[in-house]
C-alpha cells in the first residue's frame, strides 16, 4: 500500500543523503531560493541564463560545484545553424555569467535534444544528448572552466532492430569514469571510460530485453570504491497487471548483475512512471516516481532505501495536496538526512496547460516540514519538468521549463539558488488535509508502529523489507511523455 504523509506524523527513519541530476524538458529557468521565504513568492525575481533567446530554449539541466558555482546546460532550437543545438553557460555563486553560451555539439546537422550533465570527483563535467535524426547517444568531457578535453564521441548507436534510443541518463564517477543509461526496445547501459571510449558491450539491464524504461541511474555509483551502480525505471508486466511499476536493479562495474530486478512500487491500480533516484556517501537512497491515481490525476510518491535489500517502511506520497497532474518528480537527499522532492503539478485554479513548480522538504526523520511551496515567480503558461542539484554544503539549484513569453519569445532560462538550511521550518497549511484528498489521516501516535490504517493513510512507517525474493523485472510499453512535445520529458 501507498502511505500518504501526515502533516505532523513523526516518522523513525535515518536519512542521509547525495546529488542527484536530471536533464528534464522545455524552457528552462533555475530558482535559487531566498532565506526565510515560506510562500510562493521565494527570493527574488527569476534572473534569465540564456542569451539567444529565438524560438525555444529546453531540456534543462544543471549541476552545482562544490564552490557553489553552477552550469547550466539546455537544448536551443536554431542557435547552432540546424535544429537544436546543446549549450552550456557558467554562474558564479552570485548568479553572474563566467562564460557565455558554450556550443557542447560538434554534429550541428538534425536535432540534438535532452542534454544530461553531471560532474567528476575533481570538477571535470560530462556532458550526454541525444541526436534525434539517428537515434544516437553522444557525449563530450569538458574541464572544470567549461574548456573541452575531448572530441564528440558516440555512445551508441542505432541498429535496424533497435527502435529509438531515448532519454539518455548519466552517472559520474570520482575517478571520471561514468555510465549511460537510455530506454528504447531495451533498457541499455554503456559503462564509460574517462576520456570518452567505451569499456566493453552495453548491458542489457533484464536479459529478456523487457525492461523498456529507464529513467535514471546512481545509488552506490557515487559511493562505492568497487564501482557497483543501480539502474532505476519503470515497466508493465505479469506482477503489475495492466499498469507500469517501478523498477530496481544493482549492477557491479564489469557488468554483472548482483540481484535479479525488485519491483519497488506497490500499487495494482496506478501507473507508476519515470522514477528519479538520489543516494548519499554511505548508500542510503531515495527514490520519487509519479503514480496516476484512479481519478487520472497524479500524485508524487517516494520510497527510501538503506540498501538494495532494505527498504525503509513503505512508499509515501510526498505532495500534501492532491492537486491535478503532480508529475515528473525529481528529488535531492542531503547528507544530514533531510531531503527535498521537486514536481510540476498544475496551477491552483489553472487550466491543464497551467503549471507551477513545487517543493517540499523533508527532516531527517522523513517529517515534511513545509507544505507544497511554489519555486517559479513567474505564473503565465506553463513552468513544467523541473531538474535539481545539490552539493555537500546543502546549496541546491532547480531548473524548469516556463513557457507563456518569459524571456521575450517562446521560452527562456531562468535561476536562482538557495542553501538547505535558510528554507522555511514550515507554514500554515501543514494542519489542514485538503478535503478532496482521497485519503485519511493516520493517528498521530510517534510511538505505535503499527497503527491500523487505510490504504493511503499519512505515515512512513519504520516498515519491514519487502518480500524476501525480488521479483522479476518485466515488460514496457515505453517512456511515458507527451510525443507531440519535445520539450516536455527531458
Amino acid at each position: 500500500m501507498i502511505r500518504r504523509i501526515g502533516p505532523t506524523q513523526p516518522r523513525k527513519l535515518r536519512l542521509v543523503a547525495l546529488s542527484a541530476l536530471s536533464a528534464l524538458s522545455a524552457l528552462s529557468a533555475i530558482l535559487f531560493f531566498a532565506a526565510g521565504a515560506a510562500t510562493a513568492d521565494i527570493g527574488d525575481l527569476d534572473l534569465q541564463a540564456n542569451v539567444f533567446t529565438t524560438g525555444q530554449q529546453g531540456d534543462p539541466t544543471v549541476v552545482i560545484r562544490p564552490d557553489n558555482r553552477i552550469v547550466v546546460g539546455w537544448r536551443s532550437d536554431n542557435q547552432d545553424g540546424s535544429f537544436g543545438g546543446i549549450y552550456l553557460r557558467a554562474f558564479d555563486e552570485d548568479g553572474a555569467a563566467q562564460t557565455g553560451e558554450i556550443l557542447a555539439n560538434v554534429t550541428t546537422n538534425g536535432d540534438q535534444k535532452r542534454p544530461y550533465i553531471a560532474l567528476d570527483g575533481t570538477g571535470n563535467l560530462v556532458a550526454i544528448w541525444q541526436f534525434e535524426a539517428f537515434g544516437n547517444n553522444f557525449g563530450r568531457v569538458f574541464d572544470k572552466d567549461l574548456i573541452p578535453t575531448t572530441d564528440e564521441f558516440i555512445i551508441s548507436q542505432m541498429v535496424p532492430v533497435k527502435a529509438l534510443e531515448r532519454t539518455p541518463t548519466l552517472a559520474v564517477f570520482e575517478d571520471g569514469d561514468f555510465i549511460v543509461a537510455w530506454g528504447g526496445t531495451s533498457t541499455e547501459v554503456q559503462r564509460m571510460n574517462a576520456d570518452g571510449t567505451k569499456l566493453g558491450k552495453s548491458i542489457f539491464p533484464n536479459l529478456d530485453n523487457n525492461f523498456d524504461t529507464l529513467e535514471a541511474v546512481g545509488g552506490s555509483a557515487f559511493v562505492n570504491d568497487d564501482k557497483d551502480f543501480l539502474v532505476v525505471g519503470h515497466a508493465g508486466g505479469v506482477d503489475s497487471g495492466d499498469v507500469d511499476a517501478v523498477y530496481l536493479r544493482p549492477f557491479d562495474w564489469d557488468g554483472n548483475a548482483l540481484a535479479t530486478g525488485k519491483r519497488i512500487s506497490v500499487e495494482d491500480e496506478r501507473d507508476e512512471s519515470l522514477p528519479y533516484i538520489t543516494a548519499n556517501a554511505s548508500g542510503h537512497f531515495l527514490i520519487v516516481w509519479q503514480s496516476r491515481r484512479p481519478d487520472n490525476d497524479f500524485d508524487v510518491i517516494g520510497r527510501l532505501f538503506t540498501s538494495f535489500d532494505d527498504p525503509v517502511g513503505e512508499p509515501f506520497v510526498a505532495n500534501h495536496l492532491p492537486r491535478d497532474g503532480n508529475t515528473r518528480p525529481v528529488a535531492k537527499l542531503f547528507d544530514d538526512g533531510q531531503f527535498i522532492v521537486i514536481w510540476a503539478g498544475i496551477r491552483e485554479g489553472g487550466h491543464s496547460d497551467e503549471d507551477d513548480i513545487y517543493l517540499r522538504r523533508f527532516d531527517k526523520n522523513g517529517n515534511p516540514t513545509t507544505g507544497d511551496i511554489i519555486v517559479n515567480h513567474f505564473q503565465n503558461g506553463r513552468q513544467d519538468s523541473p531538474a535539481v542539484s545539490a552539493n555537500e554544503d546543502g546549496q541546491f539549484a532547480v531548473v524548469w521549463l516556463s513557457t507563456g513569453d518569459q524571456d521575450g519569445d517562446e521560452s527562456g532560462i531562468f535561476f536562482q539558488f538557495d542553501n538547505i538550511a535558510t528554507l522555511p521550518p514550515g507554514d500554515d497549511d501543514l494542519t489542514d488535509d485538503d478535503d478532496d484528498d482521497d485519503t485519511e489521516d493516520e493517528d498521530d501516535d510517534e510511538d505505535d508502529d503499527t497503527d491500523d490504517v487505510d490504504d493511503d493513510a499519512p505515515s512512513i512507517p519504520p516498515g519491514e523489507d519487502d518480500e524476501d525474493d525480488p521479483e522479476t523485472i518485466t515488460s514496457s510499453d515505453g517512456l511515458s511523455q507527451d510525443e507531440d512535445d519535445d520539450f516536455c520529458c527531458g
